[in-house]
């Protein structure tokens, strides 16, 4: 196989946990008394570190931006209703992947306790061998995730490949000179999806599995 690794999102990627997160930007505003956001420009940010993502979507609003990061990540955790799920077909790429030998790193605009929150509620932690959140590098579309994920494995950018479903981590791959391919259901439609760097658009994880294992 051509690629040694594979680079997931997580967000949008590997859960379906767009609708919550949209939603608790939505509340964010609604609870300072902001306009609240688009669904398309909410969804839009994902990704982006959340202090990077709030500044985004709310420019007129400087001044209220520290409220809004507290007032979306009190809506994270009071809201249980849109409680995200994996995409069907996820886990059981991963278990694949790991038994053809190839190795698995997650680089996500979450923050580091919140990605080890979601990979031990999901049972899944032991399937990655890293992984960089916004706590430790650069916000999407900064290369710098999959730069310091490539130079501490020690596996050249032609040997990884990244897997995301938003243009920030198409862009992200594109700046550090690695392959991509997105996935159709997430923060972005199939059609700008397609104008972008990716190798390909897949629909579900049986179109990822052909993908990688061509």
């Amino acid at each position: 196989m051509k690629y040694k690794l594979i680079i997931f999102d997580w967000d949008g990627t590997l859960m379906d946990s767009i609708p919550k997160i949209v939603n608790c930007l939505k509340q964010a505003a609604l609870r300072i008394g902001v306009p609240e956001p688009k669904t398309g420009d909410a969804a839009a940010v994902i990704g982006l570190s959340l202090d990077v993502a709030i500044a985004t979507l709310f420019p007129k609003h400087r001044a209220m931006w520290p409220e809004l990061v507290t007032g979306y990540q009190a809506s994270y955790k009071s809201n249980t209703t849109l409680e995200p799920v994996m995409f069907i077909g996820a886990t059981e790429l991963l278990m694949e992947l790991r038994t053809q030998g190839m190795l698995l790193a997650v680089a996500t605009g979450k923050s580091r306790r919140g990605l080890d929150r979601v990979l031990k509620e999901s049972g899944l932690s032991h399937y990655f061998i890293t992984s960089r959140t916004a706590d430790e590098a650069s916000s999407k579309p900064a290369p710098d995730m999959l730069e310091q994920i490539l130079s501490e494995l020690g596996i050249a950018a032609s040997s990884a490949l990244m897997v995301g479903d938003s243009l920030l981590d198409m862009q992200m791959a594109k700046h550090a000179n690695v392959d991509a391919v997105a996935m159709s259901w997430g923060a972005a439609d199939k059609l700008a999806l397609s104008a972008t760097n990716a190798l390909t658009v897949c629909d579900d994880y049986d179109e990822l599995r052909s993908t990688i294992f061509s």
